[in-house]
């Protein structure tokens, strides 16, 4: 997704960094999930130093996230449930950074998350106590997905569907048409059409013979 559109977009007036992260994760979920991972490190990384300076607690820019984490839970600033879903995605992302570690299916979790994680933020920290972020949207199922990936994605596309977020349901209705789109542009031509363009391109331009064929 690009632009200002994706699942954490909610997040750009209040962060744009935050927004940037979790944009650039969404982007790698198809080619490189370890890389979408380690940006999620980063995105958790990056709130958790952000409640820390808001906080008071952020004595110095060098601490660690184990320190800043450990901080925030001492003072008890995290639910056990965010506090969990920190410690999920700095798991995930150092495995995927340090062994290269990571499935399709472990950046989709991360991907929802991370979005829990900057709706909370929006809402603590963002003037924004009544902020709902809506339907996650997922990010189109790859042509090699898993049966499970592919199940999963589809579940969370009919929670859109059913719901009545219209900027959800836009996005979703747009990555479907771009699916339909590159479906479209990678089938195969009809056999017949196949034979008109060899005849064709003997005779006339290549120009010429694309229109004629409908490509």
């Amino acid at each position: 997704m690009t632009g200002d559109i994706g699942n954490f977009s909610f997040l750009t007036d209040h962060s744009p960094q935050l927004a940037r992260l979790g944009r650039l994760a969404e982007r790698y979920f198809h080619d490189d999930p370890p890389t979408a991972l380690v940006k999620l490190r980063q995105f958790a990384e990056l709130i958790a130093k952000q409640v820390a300076a808001r906080q008071a607690l952020l004595t110095n820019d060098r601490m660690s996230s184990d320190e800043v984490l450990r901080v925030l839970r001492e003072r008890s600033i995290l639910q056990r449930e965010i506090a969990e879903y920190f410690y999920h995605l700095k798991r995930a992302g150092n495995l995927a950074a340090h062994e290269d570690k990571g499935t399709r299916s472990d950046a989709l979790t991360a991907l929802k998350i991370a979005r829990a994680i900057g709706a909370w933020f929006h809402q603590s920290y963002g003037n924004a106590p009544s902020f709902r972020p809506g339907p996650f949207v997922p990010p189109m199922p790859p042509v090699d997905a898993s049966d499970s990936l592919r199940q999963e994605i589809e579940r969370l596309r009919s929670v859109v569907e059913e719901s009545a977020d219209a900027e959800a349901k836009a996005r979703l209705a747009a990555q479907q048409a771009e699916e339909a789109r590159r479906e479209l542009k990678g089938a195969p031509l009809p056999r017949r059409a196949i034979e008109h363009f060899g005849r064709c391109k003997r005779r006339k331009s290549r120009r010429h013979c694309e229109r004629q064929s409908g490509r």
